[in-house]
Order: structure tokens, then sequence, then C-alpha cells
């Protein structure tokens, strides 16, 4: 009887499901749509079944061939292009034969039982690599017309390797990943289907996922998508997934996972109050991880909703890998992400939340607003960082938002500029992600550096501004694949001003940004029958107003402030009198320096650059200030605070390997 009346329930609410989802207009323009019917085979590693893909001619072109991604050859062995640019290496983890996996397909045919499987070739756009796999070209028999569509019926197996990049297996675990025939985007009169390379991420069209999936009956399965049936035999269960307006499909499947949920309520202006279900499938051992995962997760997408946008799905569904498969963990597919923590990590240390909410910011940046991360990996890692380190710390304080152990504060957004430093200056941000001169300087370019050139952003048009820009950004965008300039014509167009000079340098071109205090002067003199002189706006002197006594002394100061960097932006420097008084000015920072000469009763003593710490792209701190009294309090403490955060960082990270 219980068994009857949860069929009916399953039935119930798949029907409803799909009324509500019928009832409102597609959310993108669906291009690319798959129907799938899979198996899992866990003693072989093997996925197997079949695909039908519906495919659509949105361009004005006639269109001989289809490319696809087959993103698992890159694991066959050390000949991919992968394995070469990675050196068998990533995260630790070193490629071995049981890592190995491969993706096939069987058969590929028409609508009208035509087979083409031998029309089907691979090749190499990017590098010209024989031994790579990674992207297969299917000529057709006749063109597609614009307008047009194709319906593929494939057959084929991955085989999961032992996971070693975002994917694969560890004993009963399993992240099904990129593991499906995966069509290419068509896009300027031309395919853009990029090999899978060491520092690559992902680009597809939006559709329709219908997945039917095949496992144990003592699994349990999370997925992409919502659940809309579910039902077990002798020996198998069955899972299948709808998921709408995305653009692509993972699973896990596991039979240790123990699942929890929670809900979030989001309010939609005309409409009824909706939830979005969040279900995590996590780790036995990592049951006290569960509801710091959900208040983190339930953070983001309160932030989120006030600052960015609607969340338009029903569902999240969130991956807690086991820590030796640590390597699926800390990814993003649309409404599915895969977290990360270690059963040691105490609450003062953020890990999980900086995980859970990392990667929910991606289904902002890459789940709906979507770019191409193999060319612009900045406009979604970038952004979804800026936004990590802003929702950390809105709800875990400024200050420590990243680590508050013993002692120990540390900021997400400190971490970040700390990384940023690591080559900040070797290649511009904008670069195809396989073009950087090494891991560490893509990294650099694609997270840390976007961030610091974003919160200097903010820094100059203030928070509100900066809030309505990526708002806007975001409803323009979203399920249209934008550009780096398209954000920058967003920014220019929202604040009324041209802002190309700024990305021009810090987008376009690689370079530092250091602006440092060069010299303080007092020079004391007697006023005799001069008047006290103070500084007009360019920085020559004005009189002023009453005279000075006869021999009574005043300084004539001179304060020095030098661009080291190659990159210039507009500043501001404070200068500190005696007795508590104190004055702002202001340089456009091109020349290679700048002088200020000050006549005043009271001499300076100290001078601060950027006082309200705007702009974070400059890459010295410690010289943006200096101080004629020979206390090193101010100099000091900030220097021994760099180096304090550097030092905690590094144990950080060792700690984590």
């Amino acid at each position: 009887m219980k068994k009857r009346v949860i069929a009916v329930l399953i039935l119930f609410l798949s029907a409803n499901f799909v009324f509500s989802q019928d009832s409102l207009p597609p959310l993108s323009s669906r291009i690319a749509n798959y129907t799938m019917t899979v198996s899992l085979d866990p003693a072989k590693k093997l996925v197997k079944g079949t695909e039908v893909l519906l495919w659509k001619n949105t361009s004005q072109n006639f269109i001989p061939d289809i490319y696809f991604h087959l993103y698992m050859n890159a694991f066959r062995n050390e000949k991919s292009t992968f394995m070469q640019e990675s050196g068998g290496q990533l995260h630790g983890h070193k490629f071995t034969k049981e890592r190995s996996g491969s993706i096939k397909i069987n058969r590929i045919k028409l609508k009208d039982g035509s087979v083409l499987t031998d029309s089907l070739h691979f090749v190499s756009p990017d590098d010209g690599n024989p031994n790579d796999r990674t992207v297969a070209k299917l000529n057709l028999p006749e063109a597609i017309p614009p307008g047009g569509q194709i319906k593929l019926f494939i057959e084929f197996e991955t085989k999961l390797p032992k996971v070693f990049a975002r994917a694969g297996y560890y004993r009963n675990f399993f992240m099904v990943a990129q593991w499906f025939p995966k069509v290419g985007v068509y896009e300027n009169g031309k395919w853009n289907c990029h090999q899978y390379h060491a520092t690559s991420e992902f680009f597809a069209d939006f559709g329709v996922y219908d997945v039917t999936i095949f496992v144990p009956k003592d699994f349990k399965v999370g997925a992409v998508g919502q659940l809309v049936e579910s039902n077990v035999t002798d020996s198998l269960r069955m899972y299948k997934f709808l998921a709408e307006d995305v653009h692509d499909f993972a699973w896990a499947a596991d039979p240790d996972f123990e699942v929890a949920e929670t809900t979030f309520t989001k309010v939609i202006p005309g409409r009824k109050p909706e939830k979005v279900r969040i279900k995590l499938f996590y780790q036995p051992f990592h049951k006290r991880f569960v509801n710091r995962y959900f208040k983190a997760v339930k953070s983001a997408m309160e932030y989120f909703y006030i600052y960015v946008g609607t969340y338009p799905y029903p569902v999240l569904t969130m991956i807690d890998p086991p820590t030796s498969a640590a390597g699926a963990g800390g990814m993003e597919y649309p409404t599915l992400i895969t977290l990360g923590t270690h059963w040691l990590t105490p609450g003062g240390i953020r890990l999980p939340e900086t995980v859970a909410i990392h990667e929910f910011g991606h289904q902002y940046w890459y789940g709906m607003v979507a770019n191409n991360e193999f060319e612009e990996a900045w406009l979604d890692e970038g952004i979804t960082t800026y936004y990590e380190a802003k929702i950390l710390g809105h709800y875990y304080g400024q200050g420590t938002s990243a680590v508050n152990l013993l002692g120990v504060k540390i900021s997400d957004t400190e971490l970040q500029w700390s990384e940023y430093l690591r080559d900040a200056d070797r290649d511009p941000i904008e670069r195809f992600a396989w073009k950087f001169y090494n891991s560490a300087s893509y990294s650099s370019n694609s997270y840390s550096k976007p961030v610091m050139m974003l919160y200097t952003l903010q820094g100059y048009l203030g928070f509100s501004m900066m809030d309505c820009v990526m708002h806007i950004y975001f409803e323009r965008w979203k399920f249209k694949h934008p550009t780096g300039k398209d954000f920058v014509a967003v920014v220019n167009e929202v604040t009324g001003e041209n802002w190309n000079w700024y990305f021009d340098q810090f987008l376009y071109h690689s370079g530092t940004l250091d602006y440092a205090v060069g010299s303080i002067r007092n020079h004391k003199m007697t006023a005799k029958t001069d008047s006290l002189m103070k500084m007009n706006r360019s920085g020559e002197m004005d009189s002023l107003s009453g005279k000075a006594e006869p021999d009574s002394v005043f300084y004539k100061s001179t304060v020095k402030v030098v661009r080291n960097g190659s990159f210039h932006l507009p500043i501001e420097v404070q200068l500190e009198f005696e007795r508590d008084s104190s004055a702002v000015v202001t340089w456009d920072g091109i020349s290679p320096w700048h002088k200020w000469t000050i006549k005043s009763r009271r001499k300076i003593i100290s001078v601060q650059i950027d006082p309200q710490h705007k702009i974070w792209l400059d890459e010295n701190i410690v010289n943006n200030s200096m101080t004629t009294k020979t206390q090193k309090r101010a100099v000091n403490r900030m220097s021994l605070r760099l180096f304090f955060w550097i030092q905690n960082l590094l144990q950080l990270f060792a700690f984590w390997s």
C-alpha cells in the first residue's frame, strides 16, 4: 500500500511539474535538446546507452556538418592535448592507467535509418594534435537549411576514469560529468567546438534534457534538473530527470549517500511565492557539515535574489563527494553543484561555505549567462569569485569571511588579493584558457585578478551603481552567451561614462599598477611679511586669510608620489598635518610622478595613498603610506599583517592538499 501511495504521489507531482512548466514561455532558444536512456555498470565503470539529439539551426547559413565534444577522451592516454598540457597532473592528482577514461560513439544515424557512423572523424581545431580525440566532426548527407533542424540517434558508451579532473569514480562513488556526445555551438558562421584543455572548461547551447538513468537498486542518484519518475525492479532502479533551459547534464551515484533537504522561498512580483527545493547528497561522515552547507547556499541564494536576479529553476542539487574523490568537488553544472570539505575542518575555516557559495554563484554566470569559458573564462570564474567574496563578507564578517580561528582572521577578499599577486602581470585577463603562460597565470587572470578589477571598479562607482551594473548585465544577457565587450558596454551605458580606458588596461593588456609615496619634506620658514599659503586644486598655493605675525614660524612642505607600474588610475592622497588636521588631494595618476607644495602653520607628518582603499589592483600597499615620525606603526603593522596572511594562506593550502 505504501509503495502504491508513493507511486501516485510521484505521478501527481510529475503532472503538476509538466503543467506548470508548459504554462510558462521558454527561457532560452532551446537549440540543443537531448533525450537519453543510459545505464551504469559499477563493476566495469561504464555508462552505456542511447542519445537522441534534436538540434536547431538558428543561423542564416546552410550547415553541412556537425561538431561534437567527446570530453572523456581527454583521459584515454597521455597523448591527448589535456594530458600534454597538464603533464598528467591536476590539483595534486597524477594520471595513471587506472585513471584512464574514454567515450566511444558506436552508431549514429538519421531518423530515416541512414547510418552516418563512417562519416564521423576526429579533428583538432586548436592545436592539430593527431592524438587528441576530444572533438569529432560529422559530415551530413544534406546541409541543414536556415531555420531547419536535425534529429540524430546515437549509441555510445563512456568508460569513467578514476576521479582525476572533475569526473570519475572512487569505490562506489560515481561523478558522471562531460560524459555524453555533446554538440558544439554554431555561431558567427562556424562551429565553436574547442578541444578539452587542461585549463579550459565548457561552452554549449541551451535546451531541454530528458534523461533516464538505470543503476543498481541500492544506488541513490542526484542529477541536473528535477526528478519526475523513479521505480525499482528486482536488481535495478530507474531515475528519470527533466531539465529545461540548461546547457549541460551531470549526475552522481553512490549507495552510501545520505540525503537531506531544505527549501528557499523566492517572491516574484505578480506571482505566488515559489519554493526552491534544495537537496543535498552527502557522505555519512560529513553529516556535521549539512547545516553549514545549507546556511551557505541559502545565504548565496538570498544575496543573488536581492542584488542580481531570480533563480528560475525549482531545484538545486548538491553533491558532497568522498574526501578521496575531492577532484570531483568544487564544480558547477546547471541546477547542480559539487561541494568540498574535509572531516577535520573546524567551524572557523570557511572552506565548506566558500565552495558552496562559489559553486552556487556559477548558477548565474556559468549556468544562465553562459559565456564561452574556453575563450573568456573571467566572465564566469572572475565574476563568480567576486560574488563569493562579497557574499562571504556580508554573511560571515568582512574581516573574517575566510578564516576566524585562534586569533587568525582573514577575509576572502584578502586571499584573492594575495592570489592576484602571484602572476598579476604575465598575461592579460582576456585570453583563451589554454594560451596563458601557465596554469598559475590562468588561475590568477581568470579568478583573482578579475575580482580585483571589479572591486576597484566598485570603489570608483560606489556600491549602488555597481549593483545596478551587475543586475542589468545579468537581466540583459541571461541565456544569450555574452562576451567581454558586452559587459563593458553595459558598464558604459549604466554609468553614463566611457570606461574603455579602464578595461583597455586591466582587461585587454598585461601590466602592473603600483603607486608609492616617494618623499615628504618639511622646510621650516619664517613668515616675515609673507602670507601663509594654502593649496588650490592644481597643487599650487593660495594665500590663507589673514596675515601672519612677523617672524612667525610656518612650513613649506613638499610631497612626491610616484607611479611605479605601467597602468594608471586617478588617485586620492590624504595629507596628515600636526594637531589632527588633514586634507585630501587628487591626481590623475598618468605621469611618472607628481609633486605638491604646501605652505602651512603645521608640518605634514604622514601621507596615505588611496585612504578609502578603493584600488584593490595596487600590487604593493606597503609603499602607499609614509610618515615623518620615527614610529613605524602604520607601515609595519600593515606589512606584518600582509606576511601573516600569506603565511597562513600557504599553511591552509598545504593542509588541504
